[in-house]
Parts: C-alpha cells; sequence; structure tokens
C-alpha cells in the first residue's frame, strides 16, 4: 500500500496510529501516535509530483538532516529522525498538541484569542530565541518562509518555528551588495515574470525575496516583521489576491501602521514591526539578537517584569543520539552517523546499542573486522539481544566462516523465536550449502512462531524451486498472495509455473490479474508478454512489450523479438522501427531487416 493512501485509524509501519491528516500545497503531515509509547508524533513527506527527480529527493533528504542537525530547544520543533517507508522518505517530528480545535498554528491560535501586549511581546521573544539557535547551529542561515503557518503554539503556549523545508546558509557578502543602489527599488519590475520564480509563501516575502536577490538574515527580519504585524492586529500587512499583487505591495506599498490597526498596543512596539518590515535591508535590525534585545528592554519597560528566555538548548539524551546516528547512516552518511554514535558514548557508555549500531555500519562499509570487533564489545552489555546474534551471525558469514555464522542465527532463533528476520538468514545459509530440506524445515518451523510469515512463504517457494517441486512452490507462492493479493511480481511468478504445469488456462487467468494492478517495472511487463505469446495472443504479447520498451529498458535481444514479433502480427512498420532500436544495441539483424523491408515494399501502392 503506498503510504499516501493511509486512512485515519490506520498504522503507519504497524507502529503509529493516525489521528488526523494534513495535506497541503506539496506535501502531507500525518498527526499521530506511537502506539508503543503513546507518543504523539508527526510525520512529514511530500507528495509523489515532487519526487519526480533524483534532485528534489535528494533535497528534502539534506533539508530534514539540517533539521535534525538543529536538536533540541524549546521554541523549535523538533525533528527526530528520517526514515524511507514505501522507498520514499518520511521525516519524524515532534507534534505539538493545541488545545485550539482549529489547529495548533499561530493563525489558528489567533482565531480565538486575544493576546494581551505582554503576551506579543513573550511570543516574539520566544520565536527570536528559536531562529538565535538555529544561528548557532549553522552560521548565517536563512528560513525563507517564516509565516503563521509556521509557528506552532501548543498547551503550554510556547511558541515553536516549524518548517525548515526551505532553509539555506548563505555566505558573507559584501555589506554594499544589498543597498539600493543595488536593488533600485523603483525601477521598472515585471511581476508576473517574478512570481513564477520567486520561493516562499507570498503575503510574508521579503522585497528581496520578490525580486529573487540573495538572501541574507534580514530577509528573515521582514517576514518576522509581517508575523507580528499578523500578532498585533489580527491582520496581515497586505491582503492581496494574487501572488503578482503581493509582489507589488512589498515593493512598494507602505503598510497601514499597526498601532492605528490596534490602538491598545504601544507606539514602542507598532515601531519595532515597522522597523523589521522596511523595504531596504540595511534599514532593518541586523540580526536576531539585536531584534530579540529591543523586545526584551520594551518588555521589561511596559511590565516591570523579566520575559520568559530558555538559554539552553535542552540536552540531547543518549538514545536522542543513537536515533539521529540512524538517519545518518540510512542515508550513507557514515562519518556523520558515528560522530553521533560518540557523543551518545560519552552520556551512556555501557550502551548495548551504541556498538551494534557501530558495527552495522562498518557492515555496511565492508570492513567486516571491525563489525565484528564492534558486536563482541556489544555481546558485553545487557540484554541478550536477537538482534545482535543476527547481525554477528551475518558479519561471519561475510568472512566466510559459515559454522560461527549458523551457530549465532541458530542463538537468535533461541533468544526470539518471532524474529522473521533470523529465520531468513537461517534458510538463505541452507540453501547456500545447498541442504535445502534443512531450509524448508527452518521455514516451517519459524512460521509456527511469526507474526507476519509473508517473506517466509516466499523464500519456501524459492526451496521448492530448488527441488524442482513445482505443485509445492504453487502452494507456497498462493499463501504468500494470500497475504499480499497486490504483489504484482508474485502474480507473475505464479503465472509462469501454471505455464510450467502446462495449466494454460489458470495461467492467462493469473497474467489479467497482474495486468489490473498496472504493473511499473519493464521486468513485469517483459514476464507479462511471455504469458501471453506461450498462449499464442500475439496481440495482446505485442501490446505488453510495447508497454515494456517504453521504459527504456531491455536489452538488443528483447527488441530483436519484439520487431519479430511485429512482424508476426504484419505490422511492418512497427517492427522495422524495433530492428533499429535492437541494431543500436548491438543486434546483428541484417536479415531480419532485408525480410521487412521488402515486405514493406510489397505494401506499398506502384
Amino acid at each position: 500500500m503506498n503510504v499516501d493512501s493511509f486512512l485515519t485509524g490506520e498504522l503507519i509501519e504497524d507502529r503509529f496510529r493516525i489521528d488526523e491528516i494534513r495535506k497541503g500545497a506539496m506535501g502531507i503531515v500525518y498527526l499521530t501516535t506511537d502506539v508503543r509509547t503513546q507518543k504523539p508524533i508527526a510525520i512529514k513527506t511530500f507528495d509523489d509530483r515532487f519526487f519526480c527527480s533524483e534532485k528534489n529527493r535528494q533535497c528534502f533528504v539534506d533539508e530534514a538532516l539540517m533539521w535534525i542537525q538543529l536538536g533540541s530547544h524549546p521554541n523549535i520543533v523538533r525533528a527526530y529522525s528520517i526514515q524511507f517507508i514505501q522507498n520514499k522518505p518520511h521525516l519524524f517530528l515532534e507534534r505539538v498538541i493545541p488545545d485550539n480545535p482549529r489547529g495548533a498554528t499561530l493563525k489558528d491560535f489567533l482565531f480565538t484569542h486575544v493576546p494581551t501586549e505582554k503576551e506579543m511581546l513573550q511570543f516574539g521573544i520566544h520565536m527570536c530565541n528559536g531562529i538565535i539557535h538555529a544561528g548557532r547551529v549553522f552560521p548565517n542561515f536563512v528560513h525563507r518562509d517564516l509565516k503563521s503557518e509556521n509557528i506552532l503554539i501548543g498547551t503550554d503556549k510556547i511558541p515553536k518555528i516549524s518548517d525548515f523545508g526551505m532553509t539555506l546558509r548563505w555566505e558573507q557578502i559584501d555589506s554594499q551588495s544589498t543597498t539600493d543602489s543595488k536593488y533600485k527599488w523603483q525601477e521598472k519590475i515585471r511581476p508576473l515574470e517574478l512570481a513564477g520564480r520567486m520561493e516562499g509563501t507570498p503575503a510574508f516575502a521579503s522585497p528581496e525575496q520578490c525580486l529573487c536577490k540573495p538572501l541574507d538574515v534580514r530577509s528573515d527580519i521582514y517576514s518576522f516583521g509581517c508575523i507580528l504585524y499578523h500578532l498585533a492586529t489580527k491582520r496581515l500587512p497586505f491582503y492581496k489576491e494574487t501572488v503578482e499583487e503581493h509582489i507589488v505591495a512589498h515593493l512598494r506599498e507602505i503598510p497601514l501602521s499597526p498601532l492605528k490597526m490596534n490602538p491598545g498596543i504601544s507606539s514602542t512596539f507598532s515601531s519595532i514591526i515597522l522597523i523589521c518590515m522596511n523595504k531596504k535591508p540595511e534599514e532593518r535590525f541586523p540580526d536576531f539578537q539585536s531584534l530579540c534585545d529591543e523586545l526584551i528592554i520594551h518588555f521589561e519597560q511596559l511590565t516591570a517584569e523579566k520575559p520568559i528566555i530558555f538559554v539552553n538548548e535542552n540536552p540531547l539524551k543518549a538514545e536522542e543520539y543513537v536515533e539521529r546516528a540512524l538517519s545518518f547512516a540510512l542515508l550513507q552518511r557514515f562519518p556523520e552517523a558515528l560522530e553521533e554514535l560518540d557523543k551518545a558514548a560519552e552520556i551512556d557508555p555501557l550502551r548495548q546499542e551504541i556498538w551494534l549500531y557501530r558495527g552495522k555500519i562498518h557492515f555496511q562499509k565492508q570492513d567486516f573486522s571491525k563489525a565484528l570487533e564492534c558486536f563482541n564489545k556489544a555481546k558485553s552489555y545487557p540484554p541478550e539481544s536477537a538482534e545482535l546474534y543476527e547481525w554477528l551471525g551475518k558479519t561471519y558469514l561475510a568472512r566466510d566462516q559459515k559454522n560461527e555464522g549458523l551457530n549465532c542465527l541458530h542463538e537468535a532463533v533461541r533468544i526470539d523465536p518471532s524474529r522473521t528476520s533470523a529465520y531468513e538468514e537461517l534458510t538463505k545459509l541452507y540453501i547456500r550449502l545447498h541442504n535445502f530440506l534443512k531450509a524448508e524445515q527452518t521455514l516451517l518451523e519459524g512460521m509456527c512462531t511469526v507474526s507476519n510469515s509473508f517473506e517466509l512463504y516466499i523464500l519456501l517457494a524459492d526451496v521448492y524451486s530448488h527441488l524442482g517441486d513445482l505443485r509445492k512452490e504453487r502452494e507456497a507462492l498462493l499463501s504468500a498472495l494470500a497475504q499480499k493479493k497486490d504483489d504484482v511480481e508474485l502474480i507473475l511468478r505464479a503465472a509462469h509455473i501454471c505455464l510450467r504445469l502446462h495449466d494454460k488456462r489458470e495461467a492467462l487467468r493469473w497474467a489479467r490479474r497482474a495486468e489490473e494492478h498496472q504493473p511499473k517495472s519493464f521486468e513485469a511487463w517483459f514476464r507479462l508478454g511471455e504469458i501471453y505469446l506461450k498462449n499464442q495472443d500475439l496481440i495482446t504479447a505485442a501490446e505488453a512489450w510495447n508497454i515494456a520498451a517504453m521504459t527504456g529498458e531491455g536489452d538488443h535481444s528483447f527488441y530483436a523479438d519484439l520487431s519479430d514479433l511485429h512482424f508476426r502480427l504484419r505490422r511492418y512498420e512497427d517492427a522495422w522501427q524495433y530492428a533499429l532500436r535492437a541494431e543500436e544495441l548491438g543486434a546483428e539483424v541484417e536479415v531480419l531487416k532485408r525480410t521487412i523491408q521488402a515486405k514493406r515494399l510489397s505494401m506499398r501502392p506502384w
């Protein structure tokens, strides 16, 4: 099942119960509860349309990792880890629980609350502190999408900055590069052209962002001013209908004074907001620390109290460093992963999983000696772990130490008889040793204890395939398909077994079922065409192979066979084109081409 088709109440990864689904222009956020710990978690991913290229996919991953590295701060939504679900990256986030039925954003908060100026200033100080913390972790960074919808407020009324998906780091630039001589604010602009290239949210974008100019932290100061304006007046600085109108407003229009919009606030607070929103970057606050200092001074003058300021970030626990390490390791960024594990070891050097994951990283790097050293080190710390013995077994096997590997895998099964992956590794080892009866016995034992036997049935079918028992292989596949009815590869495999058993009618039934599920790979369409071809359905076979050809895959023999198939159907033009493609890929098709050409010429009217 595609994760995007999950419904409220269903589980992601058999663990995270979906309480609510929020969909935006580019992605999806699942508001979930971890059923094991009852911890609220938000899971964010992007729409498949935005993963159409490897570049977009890598961009999402890089930005997610940057968010994770921001660590824990009371004024930033915490990013825990990144995981791949259905081969698609998902970011696991702190879920902010509001007391507002509308939602957790500042925009939602303002629908139901009328904050005092004291609360507004405290909110502003908190938000500044979040940005200042991010700047300490990544010097000279720019959020690029600060807006009311990206400020979340929980039941504790502490605002947290979210959505670092557009964050960038900027290099120090010449101070003159953002003066009005460079920006030429009064020059003739083309809003329609700029609207197509601008990044960020139009209602909160700085003038330089609207002009697609290089950005620094002062661009975020402007957007922050728009948030303060919204907080102070319950209105946006500019109400416009189109992106183009917003661009013109940010470049040329002066917003109404917040004091005029809300006489309940002080002139000082109104002035601070307008300084943030100056058109020229050099006339705004130079950084968030300066802005925060100004808000603190005004808070103290207004209330004769000290604002709440979170001085230090919340220190991470050992298990949280381990979680971060897993995210880096998943993306093959091993040096960063090992660095996170070092931090975890400083806090809790006796923690078994630190050495377990060190071993996994070295295993992935194919440094099996170091992996073995780490796994044996992990063995010296409690508890007794089936996962650890399984990895020890895999490492011994990678070193061609079969007896040691076999013993460790048996130990993994003894510790946890329901561990599917341990049975899989044992079975694969027995298959390598050509001990198929022992492999069968291992799988049948595993099926009595594991909760999900799908993978075990696939392996059982492989065992019967090695033994040449087609009927038992089909039975095992049917048991697997009973658990996963829409697996096209399995359906096609069942169809091919039916052909080998000379049951053409059943083979066709499976082939049609596979086609209903719309295969996506070259291999699937190729195998589907083979089934129709063996049943003498040349037209349907050609249709399947035509789709396979559209994937751009296939070698010269495939295109030669496809050309021959179209020739048999008297589709000589198609046959000619596929013959040329086969020739491009290195096939010897001169005889076939002459035959096709002769038929093409005979079909022409003279």
